[in-house]
């Protein structure tokens, strides 16, 4: 695959992973900000939302303040903001538009037609037809759409180049999550339903996208030290950091062929990753620092990939 091409797949894949991250954390900041702690108060609760979600710096140069009906159409709706879902979905299309003969019919039209979509969409429109919360969870339908239509691709680099990118952007994700999540540092709390810590824990869960997997364990309750567990390490959940990194590293060989020339220094970096995961998960290291390194590593990672693999990507940001 030529370079170029290639770097338009891996921001696709990265800008409708980062859709779909954006868009879960605003509907479950919608539904948390009606719970009694956050309706008195919903300042702190929306810019975490905007923290995890966005540049913060961009959104206050923009003359902002962080309040439900800002952020909200901010992350969403606004196109000065290039972490919106709707400049997500529009730099996804038109990355994949450069590459639109590696793609079939169905990939192309399920990420074209969503794109189409949200260009009529404005405030007004989401408001008046189910709120944010519908608009969010048919973002999120739209995106997995897209995901489960890569299926189809051939088994060639591609799809490692695609995966690459939305690991990425998911570490990255559910790193933001668990940093600015206060169950962290109260995980060995008593957690009882319908408390605020529960109702975070479940958010914290929600907006990591590990909700689904998370139940199939058959846990009883809801404890915060199990799901930062779980969200960390678990070996079978796609969202847990620990698998994430794991593909990270077979999606650099898968694109590279095995040749170790080609992944010089991007597969040494994504294994370290792999290396701070596990350090919180089997030699107990505090999850706070190791945390910060984590991100500082993605994004490092992030840079190694552009020099090693790929030429700069339209509308990369």
């Amino acid at each position: 695959m030529l370079r170029r091409l290639a770097g338009n797949c891996f921001w696709m894949g990265r800008y409708i992973e980062r859709a779909e991250n954006v868009a879960r954390t605003l509907g479950v900041a919608e539904r948390l900000a009606h719970a009694p702690e956050h309706h008195r108060r919903p300042g702190p609760l929306w810019t975490e939302t905007l923290m995890i979600s966005c540049d913060e710096n961009q959104f206050r140069k923009a003359g902002l303040q962080p309040d439900a009906n800002s952020v909200l159409e901010w992350c969403f709706l606004d196109a000065r903001n290039t972490s919106s879902v709707v400049s997500c979905l529009h730099g996804a299309r038109d990355n994949a538009r450069t590459a639109r003969h590696l793609f079939t019919n169905d990939a192309w039209e399920a990420l074209n037609g969503a794109w189409i979509e949200v260009q009529t969409w404005d405030r007004t429109k989401v408001e008046s037809s189910g709120g944010w919360e519908d608009a969010c969870a048919w973002s999120i339908r739209q995106c997995l759409l897209v995901r489960g239509a890569f299926l189809e691709l051939a088994r060639d680099e591609l799809p490692h180049v695609i995966t690459l990118g939305q690991m990425l952007e998911r570490v990255a994700s559910i790193v933001s999550v668990l940093q600015l999540s206060p169950i962290i540092r109260l995980a060995h709390q008593e957690c009882l339903p319908g408390t605020a810590l529960h109702r975070r824990t479940e958010a914290t869960l929600a907006m990591a996208g590990g909700v689904d997997t998370f139940g199939r364990g058959m846990r009883d309750g809801l404890d915060p030290l199990e799901v930062v567990q779980f969200l960390i390490g678990d070996p079978t959940s796609p969202r847990s950091l620990l698998v994430c990194c794991r593909t990270m590293v077979e999606a650099i060989i898968g694109m590279t062929g095995g040749n170790s020339d080609a992944h010089a220094r991007t597969l040494p970096a994504a294994r370290a990753l792999v290396a701070a995961v596990l350090a919180m998960v089997e030699d107990d290291a505090p999850i706070a620092p190791v945390l910060g390194g984590i991100i500082e590593k993605v994004w490092a990672l992030s840079e190694l990939v552009a020099q090693e693999h790929f030429s700069l990507a339209t509308s990369a940001a």
